[in-house]
C-alpha cells in the first residue's frame, strides 16, 4: 500500500500540486482551489472543472471533475456565462470576459426537489422581463432543463447576473417528452421559440421514457413551441425530421444539428 501513496506524491510533484494545501482543502470541501489553473499538467486554453461535492486523491466514478454536455453560452452585461453538465447532478458554471480566461463559479443549481436531476438545456437573458421573474433592477437570466423523467421541462432563473439561481416554483413550464430544450428570441414574430427533441406521435407526449433502450423504434424529431412570456408554451405545427440538414425557416436560416451517444440524441441550434 505504501508504494501507491509514493506514486501519488511523485505524480503530485510532477504536476506542480501543493500536496499540503490539497490535503487541507480535502478536509474542507467548501474552500475553493484558487490555484487550480496553476497546475503544470492542466490545459490552459480548454475549460476544465473541479469536483465540488468533495475532494480526495482517489476519486470514484463521477467524482473526478466530470464535464459533459455544454448547456449554452449566454452573454450578459460584459460577461460570457458558460454552463455544462456534471452528469445530471448539477449545471457547472463559469464566467469570462474574453472566452479564454475562465472563472469557475459554484454550480448554478443541481439535483433534488420534485423533479430530481437537472439534465441538458439552454438559456437566455430576459431583457424585457417578459417572464415577470425580474426584480426591476437586473434582467433575469433564465435557463431551461429537462428533469430525469424525460417528460417535464423546467426552468431556473437568476436575478443577480448568474451568481445565485432559483428553481421556478411553478415548474414544469412544459410537459412533453423528451429532453434538451433550447430557446431563442424570434424578432420578426416577436416571440420566443423553444426547440425540443422528442416523439412526433402525440400519443407519446405524456409518456415518461426514462431508461427506454429501444428509442429507434419511436419516430423522434425536433419539435417547435412558441411563447411570449417564457412560461406558457404553445406547440407549433412545424417539426423537423431526423436526420435533416435543411433550414427550417424559408425566410431565415435556423439550422438544427444533433449529437449522439449511447442511444441518446440531443440538439443544438444556430441562427444565421
Amino acid at each position: 500500500m505504501i508504494w501507491k501513496y509514493l506514486l501519488i506524491l511523485v505524480a503530485a510533484c510532477l504536476c506542480g500540486i501543493d500536496v499540503k494545501a490539497e490535503y487541507e482543502i480535502s478536509t474542507n470541501p467548501v474552500v475553493i482551489r484558487a490555484g487550480l489553473y496553476k497546475e503544470k499538467c492542466r490545459p490552459q486554453f480548454h475549460f476544465t472543472a473541479r469536483y465540488w461535492d468533495d475532494y480526495r486523491l482517489n476519486p470514484q466514478n463521477h467524482e473526478e471533475g466530470w464535464l459533459n454536455d455544454m448547456n449554452g453560452l449566454i452573454y450578459n452585461q460584459g460577461e460570457y456565462h458558460f454552463f455544462a453538465q456534471r452528469w445530471w447532478s448539477a449545471w457547472l458554471h463559469a464566467i469570462s470576459t474574453d472566452l479564454i480566461h475562465w472563472e469557475e463559479l459554484r454550480p448554478a443549481f443541481g439535483k433534488g426537489g420534485k423533479f430530481g436531476g437537472t439534465q441538458s438545456g439552454g438559456g437566455v437573458v430576459d431583457f424585457n422581463n417578459c417572464s415577470g421573474l425580474g426584480d426591476g433592477k437586473e434582467p433575469p437570466m433564465i435557463v431551461f432543463w429537462s428533469s430525469t423523467d424525460n417528460l417535464n421541462q423546467c426552468i431556473s432563473y437568476s436575478r443577480d447576473k448568474g451568481r445565485t439561481w432559483t428553481k421556478y416554483e411553478n415548474n414544469p413550464v412544459l410537459v412533453h417528452a423528451f429532453r434538451d430544450p433550447n430557446v431563442f428570441w424570434y424578432e420578426p414574430g416577436q416571440k420566443w421559440i423553444l426547440i425540443l427533441y422528442g416523439p412526433s406521435d402525440a400519443a407519446l407526449r405524456q409518456r415518461p421514457m426514462y431508461g427506454v433502450k429501444s428509442r429507434e423504434e419511436i419516430e423522434n424529431c425536433y419539435l417547435l413551441f412558441s411563447s411570449t412570456n417564457l412560461l406558457d408554451w404553445k406547440k407549433l405545427d412545424a417539426r423537423i425530421p431526423i436526420p435533416s440538414n435543411a433550414p427550417i425557416c424559408s425566410s431565415c436560416r435556423w439550422t438544427a444539428t444533433r449529437a449522439r451517444g449511447n442511444g441518446w440524441s440531443s440538439m443544438a441550434m444556430a441562427i444565421m
